[in-house]
């Protein structure tokens, strides 16, 4: 399915671009270029060195804030592009003292 629907992405540039002559009963006119993006989902578990989930911390995808953390330490991400991303995590502490 896939190698179907990448020279069907590839015939359809061709035809946009002009590339490609009519004279074969192939239509010339300009179509448009609608190739998805393929998505996909994350979860990203946060846990303190002693190996406790950590809450409400914030997750990052490519510099943009996605999601927080729940009671249980992950964060579950969705519709995210196929490819390599940067995840960072960014959190506060308000109290310096507290163990759990």
């Amino acid at each position: 399915m896939g190698k179907i629907f990448a020279i069907a992405c590839i015939l359809v540039i061709l035809l946009s671009t002009g590339l490609v002559s009519g004279s074969e009963g192939i239509a010339t006119e300009p179509y448009p270029v609608t190739c998805d993006i393929h998505l996909t989902s994350l979860q990203v578990n946060v846990d303190n060195i002693n190996g406790y989930p950590v809450a409400n911390v914030y997750v990052y995808v490519d510099g943009e804030e996605r999601e927080l953390t729940c009671p249980f330490g992950y964060a579950y991400i969705e519709n995210v592009p196929y490819g390599d991303r940067q995840i960072d995590i960014r959190y506060s502490i308000t109290n310096p003292d507290f163990l759990g």
